[in-house]
């Protein structure tokens, strides 16, 4: 019988397990998406639930990953209003002089 090794046990899983949560924490380090400063986390659980008698427990091994989020992205919007009162229509990017209400502001050099 063998003795109880992290490297070994469950044929090695735990280091497999690892490596594919890593890869996950780096493609997320490295997604321009995502809030660079943000802490990214690997947990490795090891769980081990003994029967009555204490002679045997049943394990489960978990590992997973805590991501950054999403960064916010932000932009600007120009509203419209409808004809004959049937509401607003919004535009992300400037619509020009046609929307009366618009003033652009001459940037001085």
């Amino acid at each position: 019988m063998k003795k109880l090794r992290l490297d070994t046990f469950q044929h090695g899983a735990v280091v497999d397990l690892f490596d594919e949560e890593l890869r996950k924490v780096l493609d997320n380090i490295a997604d321009q998406n995502t809030k660079p400063n943000e802490e990214r986390v690997i947990i490795i659980k090891f769980s081990i639930k003994p029967d009555k008698t204490r002679s045997t427990a049943e394990t489960t091994l978990d590992v997973k990953s805590k991501l950054a989020g999403i960064k916010p992205q932000n932009s600007f919007l120009f509203f419209d209003h409808q004809e004959r009162g049937e509401g607003i229509e919004a535009f992300e990017d400037d619509p020009g002089p046609e929307l009366p209400f618009v003033v652009k502001q001459e940037v001085a050099k």
